[in-house]
């Protein structure tokens, strides 16, 4: 049986594409959020989240696999056993989240019932998604702290 196998420029033609897909989503989110009574919405905007988070995590994955192919490494299982670049690509797409989130146009509530408009994602709801990515961070970023504090490089 042939082992999978994938090269540099897949993997970076992968990753494009991935990071393409994402910032599409997240136009999308940001155009269709907020809009008038009657206008029917596209998409579902819950639905594109949890698929921007999928792909997020695949692009994780592409990273990882561009990281180990720059490093020299021929197989997946040949990673060091305390790597953090998946923890540091995970940050960063956790901060990447945080940032998109906090951009998406929502209604003010107590505005809300004044404007002729209407909202999927709701000031509470991305309110809460940030909320649960910033602990997210905070415990990522307290392991890489943890590590880079005891890491040490012998200087040649």
């Amino acid at each position: 049986m042939k082992e999978k196998s994938i090269t540099a420029i897949e993997a970076i033609a992968l990753r494009d594409k991935l990071s393409r897909d994402i910032s599409r989503m997240w136009d999308i989110i940001s155009t269709e959020n907020v809009a008038d009574k009657n206008y029917k919405r596209n998409y579902d905007m819950k639905l594109i989240l949890k698929k921007i988070d999928e792909l997020s995590k695949q692009r994780v994955e592409v990273k990882l696999q561009i990281q180990l192919i720059n490093m020299g490494c021929k197989k997946r299982s040949e990673t060091p056993a305390n790597w953090l670049y998946p923890q540091i690509y995970e940050l960063s797409e956790k901060n990447e989240r945080y940032v998109k989130l906090g951009n998406v146009k929502t209604l003010d509530p107590a505005l809300k019932t004044k404007l002729n408009k209407t909202e999927v994602l709701t000031r509470k709801y991305i309110t809460q998604l940030r909320e649960k990515l910033q602990l997210d961070t905070v415990a990522i970023r307290k392991k890489l702290d943890d590590y880079n504090n005891a890491a040490t490089l012998l200087l040649d």
